[in-house]
């Protein structure tokens, strides 16, 4: 978790405001998400290249 650089933060206060904690918490979740969810679609990309490379090459091997 990265350091606040917010210049509006109270480091006395805020550290038991339990709203803008929530707040921040679901902030980061949703980042995650995003995150997973990117990394998911590039890894079906990379499965769909790697199996049409494969057949591509197996029907080259049958054709010859």
């Amino acid at each position: 978790m990265g350091r606040k650089h917010d210049e509006d933060y109270d480091y006395l206060e805020d550290a038991f405001n339990d709203e803008k904690n929530e707040a921040a918490m679901l902030e980061a979740q949703r980042a995650n998400n995003r995150g997973c969810l990117i990394a998911l679609i590039a890894g079906v990309f990379g499965l769909i290249v790697i199996s049409i490379i494969a057949f591509g090459a197996i029907s080259a091997v049958m054709l010859a």
